[in-house]
Parts: C-alpha cells; structure tokens; sequence
C-alpha cells in the first residue's frame, strides 16, 4: 500500500504520498479481495482505524497511517 499511495499522490516526491481516503479504501478491498487470504474482519477493523486517522488529516490517508503501531495489520 504504500508504494500505491506514493505513485497515486498528487504531492511531489518525498512528500508524506498523502492519497483520499476512499481511493485508499477502494484500492485496499479491491487487493484484499483479489489476495484471498485476508479476512474481511482484518479489512473492516484497518479501514475503519484509517478512516479516523485521515479524519484528522482532512480525508487523506499517508503511509504513516498504516504503518503506526497502532494500526490494525493490513495483511
């Protein structure tokens, strides 16, 4: 996800490769789905920790997000 986020964002290149938070949601369940192995459980409990954070970051999700410790494991 987080070479997704640095090829999709808008910012320039080593900025925080901040994307919208339903392109993160969209491409994030469309990889679950298509990887098989990941709970949808796992899938709903990450986004919904994501979908808070981009809250405070005015609806952009960074890899920072899913990359803090206290985010659920995306895989």
């Amino acid at each position: 996800m987080r070479m997704v986020c640095e090829i999709i964002t808008a910012e320039p290149a080593g900025g925080s490769a901040a994307i919208p938070y339903a392109t993160f949601e969209r491409v994030y369940k469309y990889l679950a789905n298509a990887d098989g192995n990941v709970a949808d459980s796992r899938v709903n409990n990450a986004l919904e920790y994501l979908e808070k954070e981009s809250e405070k970051t005015s609806g952009m999700v960074m890899p920072r997000h899913f990359e803090h410790p206290d985010c659920p494991p995306l895989q």
